[in-house]
């Protein structure tokens, strides 16, 4: 694909989580979207051939494996594990999102961010890791390589995201919205109330996710003398169902209780959507709505946002 330079731009949102990245841009009018893994680690040249989308690349120097190829093969894998957009494991991440999607020479990006980090102290810290900077990347599958420079960057709450994704330019008329992002290790909310209106009181994260609902499954398997880490649970997608089933079962419960117990009149006023990865394998009750694609919501929802910050 041909590479556009001079004063043209792309904008890309990224969404940065503990268990999977998540982008989107658009390009010559088409729509483009990524999402992988969120897991580094060494690389080396193998047999690539049984990977669907293997990611393999070189930043600064260093070949690396990306996602569910780094969780397989490299000898020392590394999940995100912070809220921090600037780590270096994120930095690499970050690589690997323009390796994938990034077709001009020029990008603006918005980073997605949990409620308690949509703060000036945390935009100015991502952006003077990424604006005005340059970034090169090898794509060590197809031998190309890329840099970017990263001409603007801006923050945006991840639940927030996800009423532009529902609604895009319109507002709630009707009834106040509420939105859960799940995530690994806790669960974003914001509420709005009629016409759209942010209501920070009823706003909050909540700690519980992912990470709890694999540590009850490695609790029932090692009561069944089976002994594995979250990792190992986590990208095994054959063996424990039966015990990830039960875990899933408990845990829709336990997200309705603390989203009823959080709201006013337990929620029964409000509309009330659920995204995030983790929501996959959840089922609620009637008056919670899983957006469609609750995985990519909210890169999805932030691209959106991203569309009239930048332009």
């Amino acid at each position: 694909m041909k590479r556009i330079s001079l004063d043209d731009y792309q904008i890309i949102s990224m969404d940065f989580g503990r268990s999977w990245v998540k982008a989107k841009t658009e390009f010559e009018g088409q729509v483009y979207e990524t999402k992988f893994k969120s897991i580094v680690g060494d690389g080396r040249d193998i047999d690539l051939s049984k990977y669907k989308n293997p990611i393999y690349i070189n930043v600064r120097g260093e070949d690396l494996f990306i996602g569910d190829l780094a969780l397989k093969e490299s000898h020392d894998p590394i999940r995100n594990s912070k809220d921090s957009k600037t780590t270096m494991t994120v930095q690499t991440l970050f690589h690997a999102v323009i390796s994938e999607i990034a077709f001009t020479d020029k990008i603006k990006v918005l980073f997605t961010v949990p409620n308690d980090n949509y703060t000036k102290t945390v935009l100015k810290e991502i952006q003077n890791t990424y604006k005005d900077k340059c970034f090169t990347v090898k794509d060590n599958i197809s031998n190309t390589v890329k840099t970017v420079e990263v001409i603007d960057v801006e923050i945006f709450r991840e639940s927030d995201s996800l009423f532009y994704n529902v609604f895009g330019g319109n507002v709630n008329d009707e009834r106040p919205t509420v939105f859960c992002s799940i995530g690994f290790k806790t669960m974003e909310v914001s509420t709005f109330e009629v016409g759209g209106i942010f209501n920070d009181k009823l706003s909050t994260t909540i700690h519980y996710g992912q990470q709890d609902i694999l540590t009850f499954v490695r609790s029932q398997l090692k009561n069944d003398g089976i002994i594995k880490d979250l990792m190992e649970i986590d990208s095994n997608n054959t063996d424990y169902n039966e015990y990830k089933e039960r875990a899933n079962k408990w845990a829709s419960e336990s997200i309705q209780q603390k989203l009823e117990s959080f709201l006013p009149n337990e929620g029964k006023e409000h509309d009330i959507f659920i995204a995030g990865g983790t929501s996959i394998a959840l089922e609620f009750e009637d008056n919670f709505i899983k957006i469609n694609d609750p995985q990519m919501a909210t890169a999805q929802g932030a691209y959106y946002v991203a569309t009239m910050l930048f332009e």
